[in-house]
Formats: structure tokens, C-alpha cells, sequence
């Protein structure tokens, strides 16, 4: 296998995960490490050493065939908050709160978040959001957001929050385009 096909393979793989909700990726990589168990003659030839010394690193920058390089770089590019938010054009509150639980994921691994995380992330840089709760329920009247299901009940600021599919999306636009105008949605 050529390290073109590898790194085909990695970035179509990846970009394919990326779409996935954090449970659903590790149910497949759960059952694609179980299935290339039971098919051990999948991984005869390829030198383990090789597997082993593959880091992240390695491939700092893969972009897709597509153009898409928002799961390579994506948020990640930004090395703060306020780089972010002062690179993408935004109009609203909602469109401030979403970047910032963007970053919150890329950034601290926050697959699941509060209304109050996003606003003490906010006050670490001096920005702030009139009225987070307002905001949040915005968000999730958009489809962008939602609570976990089954989670604690609790005050509205204390229930965890996930990014939905189409919130994603929007992220992966407002990235490329550099734009990000949540008022034009729905």
C-alpha cells in the first residue's frame, strides 16, 4: 500500500467520522477494530513498526479531494478564542455562542457542554452574551444544538448540551466562508 492510499484512507475516514456524534464514532471504531481482529489476513504484510510510529502529527494538514479541510483544520486553526471570533464575521449573540461551543469542542475536547461553560469561556477573553439562556435556546429552536438525551434534569443552565449534525454543518460553513449569520436560518 502506497502512503498515498494511507492518507487517502485516513482523511476519507476521518471525514466520514467527523459527521458522526462522539458515541456514534466510537461504536464504529469500536466495531471496525473488532471486525480487522477477526480478519487478521487484512493486516498480513504491513510492517507493525510503521503502524506504531504513525502519530497525529505526522499528518498535520490533510485535506480532502473535496476541498473540505474543515476536519483537519477547522476551529483547530485558531489558536484562541478571540482570533476566531475576530475572523469570523458574526451579527448576533447566537452566532457568538455557537462559535464559542465550537471552539470549546475543538479545543477542550467538550463533546458535551453547559449554557454556563460557554459563558465563562466568554468572560476569559472579555466578551460576553447579554443573555446566554436566550441565546441557547435559540440554538437549539435552530437545530444547531441540543440537550442530551436522558440527561439530568435540572435549571436550564446545568443541562448538557451536543452540537446536532446540521449545527456541524453550519460550523464547516461559517469556517470556509468566514461568515457565520444565524438570523437567515429557518
Amino acid at each position: 500500500m502506497s502512503i498515498n492510499s494511507e492518507l487517502q484512507a485516513i482523511v476519507e475516514t476521518y471525514e466520514i467520522l467527523s459527521r458522526l456524534s462522539f458515541s456514534e464514532q466510537a461504536r464504529v471504531l469500536k466495531w471496525l477494530e473488532n471486525k480487522l481482529e477477526e480478519n487478521q489476513n487484512l493486516t498480513e504484510g504491513i510492517d507493525s513498526e510503521v503502524l506504531t510510529s504513525i502519530q497525529d502529527e505526522d499528518f498535520p494538514m490533510i485535506h480532502s479531494t473535496s476541498g473540505n479541510n474543515f476536519v483537519a483544520q477547522g476551529i483547530g486553526q485558531y489558536k484562541n478564542l478571540k482570533a476566531l471570533l475576530s475572523d469570523i464575521s458574526i451579527k448576533s449573540s447566537s452566532d457568538k455562542t455557537l462559535l464559542t461551543a465550537a471552539f470549546m469542542r475543538s479545543h477542550r475536547k467538550m463533546e458535551q457542554f453547559k449554557a454556563r461553560d460557554i459563558s465563562n469561556t466568554l468572560k476569559e477573553i472579555g466578551e460576553s452574551v447579554p443573555n446566554i439562556t436566550l441565546a441557547v435556546q435559540q440554538l437549539i429552536k435552530k437545530d444547531l444544538i441540543q440537550y442530551i438525551k436522558g440527561g439530568k434534569k435540572g435549571k436550564r443552565l446545568e443541562k448538557l448540551l451536543e452540537f446536532t449534525e446540521y449545527g456541524d454543518e453550519i460550523i464547516r460553513r461559517a469556517v470556509e466562508n468566514k461568515e457565520l449569520m444565524l438570523r437567515r436560518l429557518r
